[in-house]
């Protein structure tokens, strides 16, 4: 089933809370756009979900395949609604602090001075030459302003 971003956003924005019951997970990007929509979360304790969900802020987190808390924490959702609100809200000002496009620009830029303030040298390595800049296993996304070869491995910057 193929789901377009606006369907995604109109059931993100009339779903009551988000839960994601899930054994394994990374950075679960989907409780992100949960969010983004103002929603209360309801997750399992895996991966980097508890990194996303302060316990009873702006959602519920619960033990990888125990039902009983799993229903538990959805009982607590559902009968306190003023709760509910109040959690989707922090949702939303977490992300916004986050995750926002603006947080990322700030995020990668102290990156890139971490990286150049690492570097602590006068000689200026031959790959280094200008409008080019030798990337080891790092592919960058199209929004820094260059476009990034996997064959060779470098980003030509535009200038």
């Amino acid at each position: 089933l193929l789901v377009t971003v606006e369907v995604e956003k109109l059931l993100f924005l009339n779903c009551y809370c988000f839960v994601l019951a899930s054994r394994e997970e990374g950075m679960a990007r989907v409780l992100i756009e949960a969010m983004a929509c103002g929603k209360p979360l309801i997750a399992s304790r895996v991966g980097g979900v508890p990194s996303l969900i302060e316990d009873g802020v702006n959602g519920f987190l619960f033990e990888s395949e125990n039902v009983e808390q799993l229903a538990d924490r959805l009982k607590m959702m559902m009968s306190r609604p003023e709760n509910s609100v109040v959690m989707g809200k922090e949702s939303f000002d977490r992300m916004s602090r986050s995750f926002s496009s603006a947080c990322y620009v700030v995020k990668f830029r102290m990156m890139m001075r971490e990286v150049i303030d690492d570097l602590k040298t006068d000689e200026i390595p031959e790959a280094w030459v200008p409008g080019k800049v030798v990337m080891d296993e790092i592919a960058l996304h199209a929004s820094t302003g260059g476009v990034f070869s996997e064959k060779n491995k470098e980003l030509n910057v535009r200038a």
